[in-house]
């Protein structure tokens, strides 16, 4: 299972490179524009920040900015370092996103179920399929990263 964001053009083109070559079997899931704003809200993005801030004047100073033009999590954690001084990725990140998505496994702006929960539970399926078999019938098309049986012609 690879897991990429579409904003690092050079992973994006390893990736679909690896496809194209017939060298991936299971899944390819692009995050649009990155992982973070794939699956949260900048509300929540926010919020999960703040929580995670150490003080409660920094987590007040966290909640209390505009955030309105970030996009990305770059800037995302730009900001917070900017506010913070401390960084924002790692494992008590990662640890706090999954947490929410446990708890809350729709996304609040769209209902739907997050990119996250779809993608862990195709994950766990997963450890019950047949490779051998995965492999002879299906590959990623190198363009879309979606699974489609091998008799289909390629995308354009």
């Amino acid at each position: 299972m690879i897991s990429i964001d579409d904003d690092v053009d050079a992973n994006v083109n390893a990736i679909r490179g690896l496809c194209h070559d017939d060298l991936v079997v299971g899944a390819v899931h692009m995050h649009k524009p990155d992982f973070e704003f794939a699956n949260f809200t900048l509300d929540e993005l926010q919020e999960v920040s703040a929580s995670l801030a150490g003080t409660s004047e920094l987590s007040k100073a966290v909640r209390d900015a505009d955030w309105g033009s970030i996009k990305r999590a770059k800037d995302l954690a730009e900001a917070y370092e900017r506010i913070t001084n401390r960084g924002l990725k790692g494992k008590e990140w990662g640890e706090a996103l999954a947490g929410l998505a446990r708890r809350i496994p729709d996304k609040p702006d769209t209902n739907e179920l997050r990119q996250i929960v779809k993608q862990v539970s195709i994950a766990e399926r997963a450890m019950h399929c047949n490779y051998d078999s995965e492999k002879s019938e299906f590959k990623i098309d190198p363009v879309t990263f979606q699974l489609v049986p091998r008799s289909s012609p390629p995308s354009k």
